[in-house]
């Protein structure tokens, strides 16, 4: 046991990740849980196949509005399906919705649990957890492993690895700094994905930003007050990323209260944001 000062979720993981000396690591959330044969059998689907990255479909525990234990569904447009993955189906079906997708949700493997993988490929290709990202940083993760990848292995049932629901977890925390740990995951995204050159990531660093910018917009739903709310918004849309946003429909999937949304954002109407 490594006893340190709390220093976030992704320097945690990295100092397992440096510290740990067996072949394979996997990460576990503090509020989940794993049953007995769930990395076993992520264990003998690296062997088999022998790939470097094995992930299996969560377990929903303990859901608000949900049964027991349900297998963990995602978004339509992150669903992938199960089966070995060379290089060439990561690319056609992977490398499109690696970071965001068109309807603008996050990238199709977001996180980092529920999955094994070869610590010294992670290691040898420099695959750390950015330390400055203080949310959504297993997604910046996931995307530079599938990027880095030449082929893995999806398991696509139920395979012991348990997400439960916590209301305090820091992805759900109601915080007014959601915006700038929301940049910050921007900004490292742009840094790895703006100038690759074997694909063009640009229409997803878009759709990435529109997806933090809503999720930010959001928490203003958890004021009360109604001048609160106004200075909220007013607040977030002055910020110079915000305010060069562009308005480019075709880029996104998405309805079109969403697009008034992006319309009410462009052209700064916090008071309007703060009532609907």
């Amino acid at each position: 046991v490594i006893h340190k000062k709390n220093t976030g979720v992704a320097a945690a993981r990295n100092t397992g990740l440096y510290n740990a000396t067996g072949k394979y690591v996997s990460f576990v959330d503090s509020d989940d849980w794993l049953e007995l044969d769930s990395i076993e059998k992520l264990y003998q689907i690296a062997i088999k196949y022998k790939v470097n990255f094995v992930r299996q479909r969560a377990i929903r525990t303990g859901w608000p509005g949900l049964k027991e234990h349900v297998p963990c569904v995602l978004e339509k447009p992150r669903e992938i399906k199960g089966g070995y993955y060379d290089k060439d189906r990561i690319e056609k079906e992977l490398y499109y919705r690696l970071l965001a997708t068109p309807q603008l949700t996050m990238g199709a493997l977001a996180g980092a649990w529920s999955s094994l993988y070869d610590r010294q490929f992670l290691i040898n290709n420099n695959l750390f957890f950015d330390e400055n990202v203080e949310f959504c940083e297993d997604l910046l993760f996931c995307a530079n492993v599938v990027y880095a990848l030449k082929a893995f292995y999806y398991i696509d049932e139920p395979g012991g690895y348990h997400y439960c629901y916590n209301p305090n977890s820091v992805s759900r925390t109601i915080r007014k700094n959601r915006w700038m740990s929301c940049k910050s995951l921007i900004k490292s995204c742009e840094r790895d994905f703006a100038k690759t050159l074997d694909y063009d990531f640009s229409v997803q660093l878009y759709c990435l930003k529109w997806f933090c910018i809503f999720l930010a917009l959001n928490e203003r739903r958890y004021l009360v007050d109604v001048k609160e709310k106004e200075k909220y918004c007013y607040d977030l849309l002055q910020d110079p990323m915000i305010k060069k946003m562009k308005l480019q429909f075709s880029k996104v999937d998405i309805s079109w209260k969403q697009k008034i949304l992006m319309l009410l954002v462009k052209f700064r109407m916090s008071k309007i944001l703060a009532r609907v």
